[in-house]
């Protein structure tokens, strides 16, 4: 998923953040699908296709607006968008509020109730409603004059629910919280030369994952297996322990995202357009901190029960992430030849360097044939060796419960045929 072509992958978990928190749409002037691989260009991670989400410019915005909105489940939504001329700048302006309860389904037995019908509990908060209550403040500014642009971005999300449960046990107080800041500044020229359009772009993403009341894993009362690392451990357990309080932990994490882009396309073929591209990145899980009531140098499973009390192992070898950093440089060349009027080819190749595991190359082809006008003919063929995850923890449980394998590259290839036919006219 790109905004105005810029990446949101977070390196915790190669997604665009644990606490997305949804995307409002009015400030979108449209979303750009690229179906298949788009490998060639974005890199493996685009290996089933990109998604674009152009926000509004002063020309989508040709009047000031502004609006309320309520529904079900006390939603409340309130926006505002203003583009216009300041000084020979075009800027435009938008401002978007969501707030909502959530809908509240009743889950009739979670994990909890599993684990009460083994150890004869009765911690289970089923039935219950699922939590997904958040409030959601976006604002957005663009200012572009002549061949410059510059854009800049706020995602804000609080009191932000664990819908089922983190552990798919029921917990109706857990809440996240986020930030996600953008700016990036983009030169283009469509006519730095005869046959060339080019385009210049340093940006900056920075995103949070925060905790806004205690992350409840398992409620009150649950009674677990523990084995000597203080984990969840049903094979080797030391002992059962009670948690009073529930099983708690609160992982935070704070990462910053810096690059510099250089693109352009080439016509100076017949029938070809060639694009080129290189570029560098520099991406830092600056800081991590944890608070819970296991896990290593926490507890060790021989004492029962365990209350609320949380340590916090922030800045030692038992936080559950090392703080870590990783700087990757590209290129890629991908050309697009039509040669005949209902075919199309593509073929190109990208190749990435990471400082912390080495190269990848993640080539592409496909062959477009437009039989009619209503009916299109697809062949892809792509292949490459994805990215890792900043995740080497492998010896130390997540707060989701589960242990996560070390990070390691991954092979990824396919070929696929595809055809596109409107359903009528």
């Amino acid at each position: 998923v790109l905004i105005n072509g810029i990446s949101l992958t977070n390196l915790y978990v190669g997604d665009r953040n644990q606490v997305w928190g949804g995307m409002p749409v009015e400030g979108i002037a449209r979303i750009e699908v690229i179906r298949g691989p788009g490998s060639a260009i974005y890199g493996a991670d685009a290996f089933a296709g990109v998604i674009n989400i152009i926000t509004k410019s002063r020309q989508d915005i040709r009047q000031p607006e502004a609006g309320v909105r309520y529904g079900s489940f006390a939603t409340r939504d309130a926006w505002g968008l203003w583009g216009g001329e300041w000084n020979g700048f075009d800027v435009a302006l938008t401002v978007e509020v969501h707030d909502t309860d959530g809908q509240r389904e009743t889950i009739g037995a979670d994990a909890q109730t599993a684990l009460d019908s083994v150890f004869g509990t009765s911690a289970s908060l089923a039935p219950g409603p699922v939590n997904l209550r958040r409030e959601n403040v976006d604002a957005r500014l663009e200012i572009e004059r002549g061949r410059w642009r510059l854009r800049a971005g706020l995602q804000r999300r609080r009191d932000l629910g664990v819908g089922a449960g983190i552990a798919q046990a029921l917990a109706p107080e857990s809440r996240y919280a986020s930030d996600r800041w953008n700016t990036d500044l983009t030169f283009r020229d469509p006519e730095f030369s005869e046959n060339w359009d080019i385009t210049a772009r340093a940006s900056f993403l920075g995103t949070t994952q925060e905790v806004e009341e205690n992350l409840a894993l398992y409620p009150p009362g649950t009674m677990l297996p523990i084995g000597s690392d203080g984990n969840v451990n049903a094979v080797t357990p030391v002992g059962l322990v009670t948690f009073t309080d529930g099983l708690i932990g609160n992982p935070e994490v704070f990462e910053r995202h810096a690059r510099l882009d250089l693109s352009g396309f080439y016509r100076g073929f017949d029938g070809h357009e060639v694009r080129l591209g290189a570029g560098l990145g520099y991406s830092e899980i600056y800081k991590v901190r944890e608070t819970k009531n296991f896990g290593p140098g926490v507890i060790d499973g021989t004492v029962s029960p365990i209350d609320g009390t949380l340590t916090d192992v922030s800045d030692t070898p038992n936080v559950f992430l090392p703080e870590d950093s990783r700087r990757n440089t590209y290129g890629f060349v991908q050309d697009v030849w039509s040669p005949a009027r209902d075919w199309e080819l593509t073929a190109g190749a990208r190749y990435d360097n990471y400082s912390d595991f080495g190269s990848t190359v993640n080539p592409r082809l496909a062959l477009v044939w437009s039989a009619r006008h209503n009916l299109t003919a697809k062949d892809a063929l792509w292949a490459g060796l994805s990215r890792t995850l900043i995740r080497r923890d492998a010896k130390y449980q997540q707060p989701g419960g589960a242990r996560q394998p070390p990070s390691r590259s991954r092979d990824r290839g396919d070929d696929g045929i595809g055809v596109r036919l409107p359903p009528c006219e």
